[in-house]
């Protein structure tokens, strides 16, 4: 629920909804085609093809996020389109890098 009300704090109610529920769609598409994905990588290529996967997804997963952030500043350099949008705020990179690596040390262990 929090991730609802914090996009329809950011975008309005009628986008959080289309947003969030494009979210659930994809994890659940994920969740249903993950399995029988990494099975079918497993009786291929063996058990180390899966961690290859998982780092092309991983890159994957920092081009696209880099990539919206460079769209978001960019957006963000036109105050003109932003005027009207509220509650919109920046982090710095540093700090974006280092929630990032704290995030990927957790979950090598």
């Amino acid at each position: 629920m929090a991730l609802f009300h914090a996009t329809a704090g950011q975008v309005g109610w009628v986008l959080a909804v289309y947003n969030v529920s494009g979210t659930r769609a994809i994890v659940s598409f994920a969740w249903v085609v993950g399995p029988p994905l990494a099975s079918f990588l497993i009786a291929g290529f063996g058990n180390r093809a899966v961690l290859v996967a998982i780092a092309v997804v991983a890159v994957l997963n920092t081009a696209t996020a880099g990539a919206m952030l460079a769209g978001r500043n960019a957006a963000a350099a036109r105050p003109e389109e932003h005027a009207g949008s509220g509650g919109t705020w920046s982090m710095p990179r540093s700090r974006v890098a280092v929630i990032v690596l704290a995030v990927v040390a957790l979950q090598s262990v």
